[in-house]
């Protein structure tokens, strides 16, 4: 008899252990889930914030463009191509 109470406390045993291995290996999937959901959000994040840089250059190539325009009317300097569209008339292919 003693023998079979040993039997059933070890195998009582190893099945809450086995369930404590089955709540552990859940709460770790859940926080690689978090992780990858605010990994994303920070990827999705980089790139809005890539994008509202890509728009403020073209503004600032845009001003820099106006003010080379002006800067050239007001001195009587014939304004080039490459001034007005630069990305048409690179410089390298000015020279």
């Amino acid at each position: 008899m003693g023998m079979i109470n040993q039997l059933t406390s070890l195998r009582e045993q190893l099945l809450a252990a086995h369930d404590e291995q089955k709540k552990l290996a859940a709460s770790q999937i859940e926080k690689q889930r978090q992780q990858m959901e605010l990994a994303k959000q920070q990827q999705e994040q980089i790139a809005r914030q890539q994008q509202q840089l890509l728009q403020q250059q073209h503004k600032i190539n845009l001003l820099q463009q106006q003010i080379q325009v002006r800067d050239c009317i007001s001195t009587h300097i014939p304004v080039t191509p490459s001034f007005l569209f630069p990305h048409v008339f690179p410089r390298a292919f000015l020279l």
